[in-house]
């Protein structure tokens, strides 16, 4: 009974907040019972409230020890929240000894608590504030009032202190215009900051507070006569001017904006990283300003020259094919470029632009013709070059294989004898070369147009011989049975027809030709074989694929999707691999799966991030595919395979994706089908977020409605599957249902009615699965995880920044 009336005591006196007589019965007790979790975490909530900050630390180590931390839902169910506010007062003492790093990680903990000790969210306010992070000292607050307004006078002293170090931050503003309204403060406040403005306030904080209150009562005007009076009163404040500019940018006033960014670059010529992204920027919101896309391909070709142009003009291709006026005002750019550079005898670069030029408009002005006659200019000397460090010994086989089939290409583009090339393709059909395949169909080819059959079949035996993907094999089969058919020998097209309906019997119009082949073989002589027409390289097509053909070389299928196959290419003009995605023969006549196909390319074709995967291009005749940016590796999917991911691992991955979504979140576009198969990993490190094709546009005229339901089930947030509109916060959902499953190797909700449990159940704590994640990166997981998109983080960069906090 003794140990009772002593409980009741302390329970007495911590209600009255007698903190002497809490610490004196507690000390008691602890000494009765050194493991009385509940009485050591009162005494020290006693010794904090006396300033006593030492022993109160001591106090909750010592509670850390004798009931270490492994599921804080489970300790609030035993303990009950009074006896969980010891994890508040440790914080409260890492943070008065300006271990903000460990403050903030006790805060993130007792985030579940939601508006149970509520300090936690100002304190973490005050370290954001601290650090001038104040995007996250606002989001702290906007938690205090969400879960705690009677505090209300907490958040408006806390949201003062943002604006007044950091007089532009909106978000600060427009929760404190929530909170006034709320209170009934806000018509004598907005009073007293007018009454400032009039006269003639020199505090810039009144300024952006009054002028903010009328952008969020819908006075844009009235904000922005303020903030432009302001700026021409302070010339010499660049601060203020990015700020207008950016206004003027997110109201649309794109005119407005873009002389504000030119009066910047004028002003800071030697710094103009800051001033090309906002132009960026516009430019995303903008794609067809025909002086914006001007403004950047010039500023590309002064910073970067030629590699920078060719990154703008990828960039802008889409719109500029579908734009004759942008097309036009490209195209004079880089032909004044590409002139000045001839002039000075730059051939190179000079090279590089006409290539670009055709890219541009491939039918435009002879470019073709020009680049042919650059070539036959550049190409004996670059022959004489490469020749020579051919015979210099001091290259590796591999880059001499590498520049052999460069020469070859000269070779042939430049008409040298037959003998030279074959002699540069012989070394390059060595079993050791990469180019291998290439070389013995082009010998063959040439021996046949030589009149050569047997020595032509020869090659083209050993081509079969290798170890190829099927669908190159059934490529190379098919168009050297067009070329016997061509030439007058049915017998020997029939039979590479046959070859290539063993590989695919419905591979283009193999089946076709092969019915349209005389019954009976008609084999020609050797001489008849020589009075044919010549054999034009590479060989004329007559289907669809000739096009792609054209522009790219070696291609071979790596994949296959729901609605579209994959395939790896070489560009011949840009000299790189890609990545070819074509659309399905079933979806290509329908229409809503053709608009998410082009969809796809048009979501992504503006963003460029390193995490991303990038567009080039996208050919919307048949055949329908986008050019996209070759990521070598595999994907996340292929990770988890292997069962769940190492903990760093999955922290820094998370840090990327974030990084990559949140870019791509604030230009306005939603992916909507995050999942680990569309997260590729990129060979020696690092991801990149592929298919865009059920992406969201957010104010681009609404690429998809409110009530169409699209995405993977097992990574759709609530709102998602409700059919309502969706945001970046539904991104982030997905993303916390992927990381969930590579720390633990399942999603939350794999079985019974998914749908259903998504938007009711609330998922079990990954820890409990594996124990090895830490209480930190579960609680940033089960954040993302809130059924309600306001209660997960403001934005993928928060998140990120959280998740980078803990490695």
């Amino acid at each position: 009974m003794f140990g009772l009336g002593l409980s009741e005591k302390r329970d007495k006196a911590y209600n009255q907040r007698d903190w002497d007589t809490v610490i004196s019965v507690a000390r008691k007790q602890v000494q009765s019972d050194p493991q009385d979790v509940k009485a050591l975490n009162d005494l020290a909530v006693a010794y904090y409230h006396k300033k006593m900050l030492t022993e109160a630390h001591q106090i909750c180590q010592k509670i850390n020890e004798v009931n270490p931390i492994q599921d804080l839902s489970r300790q609030v169910a035993e303990l009950g929240v009074r006896y969980m506010r010891y994890h508040l007062v440790q914080g409260e003492t890492y943070y008065a000894r300006g271990n903000y790093d460990e403050a903030l990680r006790v805060f993130e903990r007792l985030r579940f608590l939601k508006g149970n000790l509520s300090d936690k969210f100002h304190r973490a306010a005050q370290i954001h504030l601290s650090r001038g992070h104040a995007d996250q000292a606002v989001s702290e607050y906007e938690q205090l009032w969400k879960w705690r307004p009677e505090r209300g006078d907490v958040v408006l002293k806390g949201l003062h202190a943002v604006t007044e170090k950091f007089p532009r931050t909106a978000k600060a503003h427009r929760l404190a215009v929530e909170v006034l309204k709320k209170r009934g403060q806000l018509n004598d406040t907005v009073n007293g900051w007018e009454q400032s403005v009039r006269a003639g306030a020199k505090d810039q904080a009144d300024i952006f507070r009054l002028g903010f209150y009328y952008q969020i009562e819908g006075q844009d005007a009235k904000a922005m006569e303020l903030f432009e009076g302001y700026a021409l009163s302070h010339p010499e404040d660049d601060g203020l001017h990015w700020f207008l500019a950016d206004l003027q940018l997110e109201r649309g006033q794109w005119d407005k904006a873009l002389a504000q960014y030119r009066q910047l670059m004028e002003k800071w010529p030697e710094n103009p990283d800051l001033i090309q992204a906002r132009l960026e920027r516009v430019a995303i919101q903008r794609p067809d300003n025909v002086p914006l896309q001007a403004e950047l391909l010039s500023l590309a070709l002064r910073r970067g020259g030629v590699e920078a142009a060719r990154a703008r003009v990828q960039a802008a291709l889409p719109t500029a094919r579908a734009s004759q006026p942008l097309r036009v005002e490209l195209e004079r750019i880089l032909v004044k470029a590409m002139q000045e550079h001839a002039d000075t005898g730059e051939l190179d670069a000079t090279h590089a632009l006409l290539e670009l030029l055709l890219l541009l408009n491939p039918s435009g002005q002879g470019y073709r013709s020009q680049l042919d006659q650059l070539d036959s200019v550049m190409g004996p000397q670059q022959i004489c070059e490469m020749e020579e460090r051919l015979s210099s010994g001091m290259l590796s086989e591999q880059e001499a294989f590498i520049l052999l089939s460069e020469l070859g290409e000269r070779y042939v583009k430049l008409g040298r004898p037959d003998e030279k090339i074959i002699a540069v393709y012989q070394q390059l059909a060595k079993p050791t070369s990469p180019y291998q395949p290439d070389a013995l169909f082009r010998l063959g080819f040439i021996f046949l147009r030589q009149g050569l059959v047997d020595l032509a079949e020869n090659h083209f035996e050993k081509l079969g011989r290798l170890a190829l993907p099927e669908s190159v094999q059934a490529q190379f089969w098919y168009e050297i049975g067009m070329t016997f058919e061509r030439i007058g020998r049915p017998d020997k097209a029939r039979d590479y027809y046959m070859r290539t309906m063993e590989i695919d019997v419905n591979y283009r119009d193999v089946a076709q030709r092969l019915r349209q082949l005389p019954v009976q073989p008609q084999p020609a002589t050797q001489a008849q074989t020589q009075s044919q027409t010549p054999i034009a390289w590479p060989p004329p097509q007559s289907d669809p694929m000739a096009v792609v053909r054209e522009r790219y070389d070696r291609i071979e299928k790596i994949g296959e999707g729901g609605m579209g196959s994959v395939f790896r290419a070489l560009d011949r003009v840009l000299r790189r691999d890609v990545a070819l995605k074509f659309i399905k023969k079933d979806f290509q006549y329908d229409n809503e799966a053709v608009a998410r196909f082009i969809r796809e390319a048009q979501a992504a074709s503006h963003l460029r991030h390193d995490g991303i995967v990038a567009i080039y291009d996208i050919h919307v005749k048949e055949p329908i595919y986008i050019a996209m940016e070759f990521v070598e590796g595999g994907s996340l999917r292929d990770e988890l395979k292997k069962g769940p991911c190492p903990v760093k691992l999955v922290q820094a991955l998370a840090v990327q994706i974030c990084d990559a979504l949140g870019y791509a979140h604030r230009q306005g576009i939603v992916h909507r089908d995050i999942k680990p198969d569309n997260i590729l990993t990129v060979k020696g490190g690092g991801i990149k977020i592929a298919d865009f094709g059920l992406a969201r546009i957010e104010e681009g005229g609404g690429m998809t409605k409110t009530g169409q339901v699209m995405g993977t089930p097992r990574y759709m947030a609530p709102e998602q599957i409700l059919g309502k509109t969706v945001d970046g916060r539904s991104d982030q959902y997905a993303v916390g249902v992927m990381l969930y499953e590579l720390l633990t190797g399942s999603v939350p909700f794999k079985d019974g009615d998914i749908a259903y449990r998504h938007i009711h159940e609330t998922p079990t704590l990954p820890g409990v699965f594996n124990p090895a994640v830490p209480a930190p990166l579960g609680a940033i997981v089960m954040r993302a995880l809130e059924k309600r998109p306001e209660d997960r983080y403001p934005s993928m960069d928060a998140m990120g920044r959280d998740l980078q906090a803990l490695s």
